[in-house]
């Protein structure tokens, strides 16, 4: 069935089956076909039809894996590509890197190889798609789960890749003749329930401009119950978004989801009524009923300018993409003693780190004692694929309870993985720990001795946590 006529009819082919020896093709539908839809089923099929009740949400996600997490249709995109290279050799035509050629239109070999591999990459779930230039053509990454994935053939020339570049620099509205600065932006794909938000970076190397596709997530689609923290964790963040006013501040490595979860947030205040504002660098997801600004240093717009006018708009939350400088930050804890809700990131390992860089920033010990009142620290561990997974003996008898490991199936391409699970480190600023801060006292060893379950979880509490619920293997990441 083609991929229009599924769309259309939201139909989906499960199977053929003989029934009195006459063949039936079993579809899957979201909604009652009406007669005409069930005539062009059996039209394009040639064959009578059953019809299986499916919910609608169901049925739009399974048609969109379906037929774009298929490894045969990107093949075929890269075959057309080749084709187009063999066809411009015949013809006498030469590549240079100081030649570039004009850009390639939609509808050309380059752009519908650049959407099928954008569409097949949604498909598996990556977070990242790399698109890199080397001397013997284009080579292509994908990140799944936190693991690279690479392919071991060049899909295209270097001459093809200069027009999938400009392509994709044409879809973020960046300066097309530009090749030899690094470039960012963004785009969306829309998808049949939602539009995915994809962040680029573009990167000049010897060989031609490297691309970086980071795959953010569809717009409305994030809630703070949605990212699986526990209660214990969930509990002191709405304690936060009650009182009104404070900072909190995420930490992480690159790609821990801390931009995830300060949306995630933000989105649960949206439902308050409340005046949200944010300054990003660049503006990732779009959030309904937070007013975005992204970040332009090249026409002065910083994050101490953006700061300072945006809190001359009337705002009731803030959230900063990253508390990155002196200035920004003390911008920042002004704003939360000011009567605001301030939600940033920064950079650290650990909530105790998060501390010392503040320190280092140039805030002072009171202003951080007083304003800051929730720190998290997160990583992101790969989830076991549910449908493969055996028990571990030898983790279950030293651990003393039932841990499992990964296996790999025909689900999770034979990696033993699918999806990726929060483990989350938090400091609560209790009042004992708050006046221990402003006196200076930032230490590790320090706080410790001040900390309960209530205002401390380590993070391998967490990682425990989904260990026991058999979510991850012992051995990754932290545990």
């Amino acid at each position: 069935m083609p991929y229009e006529l599924a769309l259309k009819c939201s139909a989906l082919p499960l199977g053929v089956i003989t029934v009195s020896g006459r063949q039936v093709l079993s579809i899957a539908c979201g909604r009652s076909p009406s007669p005409e839809t069930l005539a062009d089923l059996k039209f394009a099929s040639d064959k009578e039809v059953r019809v299986e009740s499916v919910p609608g949400e169901i049925i739009e996600k399974a048609i969109f894996f379906a037929y774009h997490r298929d490894d045969e249709k990107l093949k075929s995109a890269a075959a057309r590509i080749q084709s187009a290279e063999n066809s411009d050799e015949a013809r006498g035509k030469v590549t240079t890197r100081n030649s570039l050629p004009a850009f390639a239109a939609p509808s050309g070999e380059s752009a519908q190889f650049l959407q099928a591999l954008i569409e097949y990459a949604i498909s598996l779930g990556a977070s990242d798609l790399h698109i890199v230039p080397r001397l013997d053509g284009t080579r292509v990454m994908l990140r799944v789960d936190g693991e690279l994935l690479s392919k071991d053939d060049s899909v295209c020339n270097l001459r093809h890749h200069e027009q999938i570049i400009q392509r994709l620099k044409v879809l973020c509205a960046l300066d097309t003749s530009q090749h030899k600065l690094p470039q960012d932006g963004a785009f969306a794909v829309p998808l049949k329930t939602c539009a995915q938000h994809v962040r680029v970076s573009l990167m000049p190397t010897v060989h031609g401009e490297k691309a970086v596709l980071r795959f953010m997530g569809c717009e409305g689609q994030i809630g703070l119950q949605s990212l699986g923290l526990e209660a214990n964790i969930i509990n002191p963040i709405q304690d936060f978004l009650d009182r009104g006013e404070g900072l909190l501040l995420c930490a992480g490595p690159t790609g821990s989801g801390k931009s995830t979860t300060m949306y995630a947030i933000m989105a649960e205040l949206a439902r308050r009524n409340l005046s949200l504002v944010s300054a990003e660098d660049p503006v990732e997801l779009m959030v309904e009923g937070v007013a975005q600004t992204s970040i332009n240093e090249k026409v002065g717009l910083d994050y101490p300018t953006c700061l300072r006018s945006l809190l001359r708009q009337d705002p009731d939350a803030i959230l900063i993409g990253e508390i990155r400088d002196a200035q920004s930050a003390r911008i920042a804890f002004q704003a939360a003693l000011t009567g605001h809700l301030v939600i940033s990131t920064v950079h650290a390992r650990n909530v105790f780190d998060v501390l010392l860089r503040v320190r280092d920033l140039g805030v002072d010990a009171l202003s951080v004692a007083q304003a800051l009142q929730l720190v998290l620290c997160q990583r992101l561990l790969p989830k076991l694929c549910e449908r493969c997974r055996v028990i571990d003996l030898q983790a279950s008898n030293e651990l003393g309870f039932a841990a499992y490991k990964r296996v790999g199936c025909a689900k999770c391409d034979y990696s033993g993985y699918s999806g990726r699970s929060l483990a989350t480190e938090m400091l609560h600023m209790k009042d004992e720990v708050a006046t221990a801060i402003g006196q200076g006292r930032v230490g590790r060893d320090d706080l410790l001795k001040l900390l309960d379950s209530a205002s401390f979880v380590p993070l391998q509490d967490s990682v425990s946590v989904l260990l026991r619920a058999g979510v991850i293997e012992r051995g990754d990441g932290l545990t």
